[in-house]
C-alpha cells in the first residue's frame, strides 16, 4: 500500500469566562492509504482513512484546567498537541466567522503493462465550513454535529485519477463509478 497525508481541518478554543474564543486552526494528518498497483478487484478496497477521518478530533477546547479534544462523531478526547499530527494554518475570519477548508483526496495511477501504477498523490477543496470566532459551550455539539457533513462530503469528493495512453478517466474512491473520461 501506498501511503499519503490527508489533511483534516482542527480548531482551537480557549474558554474566557463565558464563552469559547478561537486560538489556532490546524491541520490534522491522517494516513491514507492506496494500492501501490490498481486493478479491478483492487479499487474496490475500502480505505482506512474513512474511519480515522470521521473519528479524528475537530474541535480541540482548552479551560485552563484541561484540554479536550471532540470528533465530528461527538466523541471526547483528552488532546495534547504534541501527541498529535498537526500542522498549524493561518485562520481566516471574515465578520465573526472563521472559514475552515476541507480537502478530498486524488490519487492518480498511471498505466504500466496491464495495470495501474499508483504515481502520487493530492488533495483538491471539498468544501468550507463557517465556525464561530467565540461560542458559547452549549453549542459545541452543534458544530460538532455539523463538521458529520462536511466529513461525508470529503469522503464522497475523493478521486482515483487513471492516466493511460488514450487519455485520463476519473472515478470516485467510495463508489468506484465512471464520473467523466479525458481523451488524449
Amino acid at each position: 500500500m501506498k501511503k499519503y497525508p490527508f489533511p483534516a481541518p482542527l480548531v482551537s478554543y480557549t474558554w474566557n469566562e463565558t464563552r469559547y474564543e478561537l486560538t489556532g486552526c490546524y491541520e490534522y494528518i491522517i494516513v491514507k492509504e492506496s494500492p501501490a498497483i490498481l486493478t479491478v478487484s483492487t479499487m474496490r478496497v475500502v480505505s482506512l482513512a474513512d474511519a480515522k477521518l470521521r473519528a479524528c478530533p475537530f474541535i480541540v477546547l482548552n479551560n485552563g484546567a484541561t484540554t479536550t479534544a471532540v470528533s465530528s462523531e461527538g466523541t471526547t478526547t483528552p488532546f495534547a498537541f504534541d501527541d498529535h499530527p498537526v500542522i498549524q494554518r493561518p485562520i481566516h475570519v471574515d465578520e465573526n466567522w472563521a472559514l475552515v477548508n476541507s480537502c478530498a483526496s486524488v490519487a492518480t495511477y498511471v498505466t504500466k503493462q496491464s495495470s495501474f501504477t499508483f504515481h502520487a498523490a493530492d488533495v483538491i477543496l471539498s468544501s468550507t465550513m463557517c465556525i464561530p470566532v467565540c461560542m458559547a459551550a452549549v453549542d459545541i455539539p452543534y458544530y460538532a454535529h455539523c463538521r458529520r457533513g462536511h466529513v461525508e462530503k470529503q469522503l464522497a469528493d475523493c478521486r482515483v485519477l487513471l492516466q493511460h495512453a488514450g487519455g485520463m478517466s476519473l472515478y470516485n474512491a467510495q463508489t468506484s463509478e465512471l464520473l467523466k473520461t479525458f481523451n488524449a
